[in-house]
């Protein structure tokens, strides 16, 4: 039986309308500033955990991906929280106690659930969330990664309320307990700075998870994690090495086939004409804003009512920066929304011509897409 997260799904909604969400169309791959979307991290994710996790009967292999797995792990779907002003507007991770219960509940016997990895997709800036589960102390432990280097404090005390409400679910049936106060989740962070760009956020963060749990396999305590990805100053040539093999771990899983090796040349060709000076001032210019813009710090607290104004402001300047350069995409505040934006022109010039609308929710309700997908439903 396959999962509904299996990349069949996925496939489907690979093509058309989702063009400008998937990093293997529109020649996105020869974009070095493409930022990855929920599709694309989800994708990359599928690859990650045939490739660490193990079945009863050995390796899972593709459309298993949320089968129980022997090492008490559950790297989730793409959570994601649109956080303006004092509340969110989106928040899945509401969801998550009720996703890990359900995934618990197909553990082997002698199995436990011991660590949630949580790829987390906030206001355009993909970060890592871990939970470890002690069954033992019966409470858990949440731990925060920003490749940016510090997590927002706004953003993060908004997880931990959250989590004291969504975990109550495990909780409950796992640990005996129908209500978690304070002491019951603690936290804890890496502080590395890992990203001095605006668009490496998801190519971190992805690569962070898979580190993380690499590191809880082999019995390492979360905080002294081995990370590949070192500091920002002499990491430019790693990512770029660790972008092309997720980018060719995603053709792999559309295809069943290794991307052709002119492919692959013709990406790195294009990467490497982005490497001019001009480009390179409007990289560390953007790689500023996008650290400001996604780490508001505890000073800015009292006026979290001027967030969306301030916003607004940062992606007026980014339009001018990027203008005067000659480069597009520039609005890191919420990369989605012109996405977003962009599906409901097409759904309605659809419905105009007498065509039949295609947008995302509306391939879920027609059965085509599972409705849990997009919250890592198991």
């Amino acid at each position: 039986m396959k999962s509904s997260n299996s990349s069949e799904q996925l496939n489907d909604v690979w093509q058309g309308d989702f063009e400008d969400l998937n990093l293997l169309a529109n020649n996105n791959a020869s974009n070095r500033q493409y930022l990855y979307s929920q599709l694309d991290v989800s994708n990359i994710l599928t690859r990650v955990r045939m490739s660490l996790l193990n079945s009863p009967k050995g390796t899972l292999n593709r459309g298993e991906e949320f089968m129980p797995n022997t090492d008490g792990i559950f790297i989730t779907s793409p959570q994601a929280i649109e956080y303006r002003g004092r509340e969110a507007a989106l928040n899945t991770l509401l969801y998550i106690g009720e996703d890990m219960k359900r995934f618990a509940n197909k553990f082997d016997k002698g199995v436990e659930l011991g660590l949630v990895a949580i790829p987390l997709l906030s206001n355009g800036h993909w970060r890592v969330i871990m939970i470890e589960v002690d069954h033992d102390k019966k409470n858990f432990h949440v731990h925060f990664h920003d490749p940016l280097g510090t997590f927002n404090q706004d953003l993060k005390n908004y997880v931990i309320e959250t989590l004291k409400v969504s975990l109550a679910d495990y909780s409950s049936k796992f640990l005996g307990k129908n209500v978690l106060s304070d002491g019951d989740i603690t936290q804890s962070e890496t502080k590395v700075i890992q990203q001095n760009n605006g668009w490496d956020c998801g190519t971190i963060s992805v690569q962070n998870l898979a580190d993380y749990v690499k590191g809880f396999k082999n019995g390492r305590d979360i905080a002294l994690t081995d990370f590949i990805i070192g500091s920002a100053e002499s990491n430019a040539q790693l990512l770029d090495n660790l972008r092309l093999e997720q980018i060719k771990n995603l053709y792999f899983m559309q295809n069943d086939k290794a991307m052709p090796q002119s492919d692959i040349n013709s990406i790195k060709s294009a990467w490497a004409k982005q490497q001019a000076p001009e480009y390179t001032k409007a990289h560390t210019e953007n790689s500023t804003q996008h650290a400001q813009q996604t780490n508001i710090s505890e000073e800015h607290s009292l006026a979290k009512s001027l967030i969306s104004t301030i916003f607004d402001i940062i992606s007026r300047v980014n339009k001018l920066l990027f203008e005067h350069f000659g480069k597009q995409h520039a609005d890191l505040q919420d990369n989605h929304q012109p996405h977003i934006e962009k599906l409901n022109n097409k759904k309605e010039e659809k419905v105009a011509e007498g065509g039949k609308p295609s947008s995302f929710v509306e391939k879920i309700e027609s059965g085509k897409i599972d409705k849990g997908m997009g919250r890592g439903k198991v």
